[in-house]
């Protein structure tokens, strides 16, 4: 990869200021983008339970807007779970073409791609680029799972709060029981104890 992606060396504290408050879906692709050079445009899709183009769950940049057409270089690679690259004629401003590289994958349970845009794109430069992605993907299950497992861990210390906001045991239960309903949305909620081993 050497020429191709650029090495960017950032202090751990300017990585914390950087991540505060987005996904970890987020935080993958923008550290993808920084160790790519050229890219213009970045995108995570993760297929959703009917057909047609789901939103995506991050841009880069972040203020990208639509991306109707990346979405459906993403819909392909899913479709047929493998890599899709196309490329764009240089336009006649910049004098540069673009290609696109779409990569799928598995996160959670969940069939997924990115996609990424670069310019003054080489058709010799699409395997360092396919490679690069497909070694970062197993970092976004981890960042995907530890996101999923803080946000479980969120929801039993507000359980826990429920329950110490009130003075006696049965208005402890009935305010996690109706908690639990309304997260789960569950119609009907029981809320049981053992005695003397029944």
């Amino acid at each position: 990869l050497s020429g191709f992606a650029s090495r960017t060396v950032r202090s751990s504290c300017e990585v914390r200021d950087w991540t505060v408050g987005k996904s970890a879906t987020q935080v993958w692709l923008s550290v993808q983008c920084a160790m790519i050079r050229g890219v213009t445009r970045g995108v995570v899709f993760f297929a959703g339970p009917e057909s047609g183009s789901p939103p995506p769950a991050a841009c880069w940049p972040e203020d990208a807007g639509a991306c109707a057409d990346l979405a459906n270089l993403s819909n392909a690679a899913l479709t047929h779970q493998c890599v899709v690259t196309d490329t764009r004629p240089p336009d006649t401003d910049s004098g540069l073409g673009c290609g696109r590289s779409a990569v799928p994958f598995p996160s959670s349970g969940r069939a997924g791609a990115v996609v990424i845009e670069l310019t003054d794109f080489k058709e010799s430069e699409s395997q360092p680029l396919i490679d690069l992605l497909q070694f970062g993907i197993p970092w976004l299950e981890v960042l995907n799972r530890e996101e999923a497992a803080n946000a479980r861990l969120v929801e039993v210390v507000e359980l826990l709060g429920i329950a110490l906001e009130q003075g006696r045991f049965r208005a402890a239960a009935t305010g996690v029981a109706t908690d639990l309903a309304l997260r789960l949305d569950c119609e009907r909620v029981s809320f049981g104890t053992v005695r003397r081993g029944h």
